[in-house]
């Protein structure tokens, strides 16, 4: 604290808030009291300094003094909008308490369910609906895009005969065919799903009210799919059977390793020898083909074949007690043909043996049996032509070479005399 030297009272410091420099709107200063009001406070150059505020001194020096208040300048007054931020900040508390007094008497809660989204395309659109299989993790307000931009929003999402109805808001700049089709995809392995638009070229354009079938629609596997089916493979599928085959083995195993080997060995020695035979393996294969494909061609023919077989299976059945008794015949007559064929034998390759020779000797005088037929025909030709009637007189002279009859005998050819052919005359 200080005294005023000129009235000797003591100066007691009071606080003052002042418009400062523009990055701190309101400034507080000490300033002494005079006779009980506050002194002007008028900026003063420091030494050296020129002052850089004269207009602002020169307005302070004009104002009558009065009490400490806040000094607050004219651009922080006006808010660009027109109203105080104050006198704005007001306003809201005072609308919000309107509305919860409005709640509360209503007995209703406000919520951030209540707040209006806004849309996520602007201007017209029109709706049409999409059936899905599936569309469970497809929201309301769900985007829709096409080539990456979004085009449209999920208005809706009920259940219909079995399938999912999902109503779609797109834009009226967005044309779509009837061929398009629609999938539900995510943005991320956990993201959100939306709706992905595949245009068309071919058909007429959608408009209000128009469906695209499930015909024209599919879903993306996700994250919980592909979990759900690992669990049940992993859990009750085929890791499951693999465990149990392998469980299976140990206890097959278990002390029969040398049978295992052995077995393993053979194994090895019948694929070896199958692939050496692949050739032949091979051949058999396309000749059963080709069997098959001739049996598949001829089979109006077989089948005719067993349609007549049947009826000689019905004679061979009433025939089977006859059939019965010629085979136990037959039977009997091996029993004793066998004997006696064995008793036989001796004398029936002799006589065979002795038949050979004779044979022999016919195969050698081939060609003058064949003259010999060839005058007996010549002789019936010409008998037919000197018989007129019913009869025929003719002298027959046979001659004889007993020589040539010896060697013929033997095996030797008959001596001909020159001049003449070889043969009966």
């Amino acid at each position: 604290m200080g005294r005023d030297a000129d009235h000797g009272r003591e100066l007691r410091p009071r606080l003052r808030l002042e418009a400062g420099p523009a990055p701190r709107a309101v400034r507080a200063q000490r300033r002494p009291l005079l006779r009980g009001r506050p002194r002007p406070l008028l900026p003063a150059a420091r030494p050296g300094r020129p002052l850089r505020r004269p207009a602002l001194r020169d307005a302070l020096r004009a104002r009558r003094d009065g009490p400490a208040r806040p000094v607050v300048r004219r651009d922080l007054r006006q808010h660009p909008g027109g109203w105080h931020p104050v006198i704005r900040l007001r306003s809201y508390a005072a609308a919000a308490a309107l509305l919860g007094t409005a709640g509360l008497a209503s007995g209703c809660g406000l919520d951030l369910q209540d707040v209006p989204l806004p849309h996520l395309v602007s201007g017209p659109t029109y709706q049409i609906t999409v059936e899905f299989a599936d569309a469970l993790n497809l929201p309301v307000d769900a985007p829709v895009k096409l080539d990456g931009a979004t085009v449209g929003e999920v208005r809706e999402v009920t259940a219909g005969d079995y399938v999912a109805e999902v109503d779609l808001a797109l834009s009226e700049a967005v044309r779509l065919r009837s061929s398009s089709r629609a999938e539900i995809r995510l943005t991320a392995p956990m993201g959100t799903a939306f709706v992905q638009l595949l245009p068309g070229r071919k058909g007429r354009l959608l408009g209000e009210g128009d469906t695209l079938t499930t015909a024209a629609t599919s879903t993306a596997p996700d994250v919980t799919d592909l979990l759900a089916s690992l669990s049940t493979i992993v859990t009750g599928g085929s890791f499951r059977d693999v465990a149990t085959v392998i469980e299976e083995l140990n206890v097959a195993l278990t002390g029969n390793a040398g049978r295992v080997h052995s077995l393993l060995a053979r194994l090895d020695t019948a694929v070896t020898h199958m692939n050496d035979q692949f050739p032949a393996l091979d051949r058999l294969t396309v000749a059963l083909d080709r069997l098959t494909d001739r049996l598949a061609e001829d089979l109006p023919t077989i089948t005719a074949s067993m349609t007549e077989l049947t009826d000689l299976v019905d004679v061979l059945d009433r025939q089977r007690e006859r059939m019965m008794t010629t085979l136990e015949a037959i039977t009997r007559f091996g029993s004793v043909a066998t004997p006696f064929t064995a008793s036989v034998r001796d004398d029936a390759v002799g006589a065979l043996a002795d038949l050979r020779t004779v044979l022999t000797s016919l195969v050698g005088s081939r060609d003058d049996i064949t003259g010999l037929l060839n005058g007996l025909a010549a002789f019936a030709k010409g008998s037919d032509a000197a018989t007129p009637g019913d009869f025929v007189n003719f002298d027959l002279t046979f001659l004889l070479d007993l020589d040539a009859l010896t060697q013929l005998s033997s095996g030797d050819d008959p001596r001909v005399r020159p001049g003449q052919q070889g043969g009966a005359r």
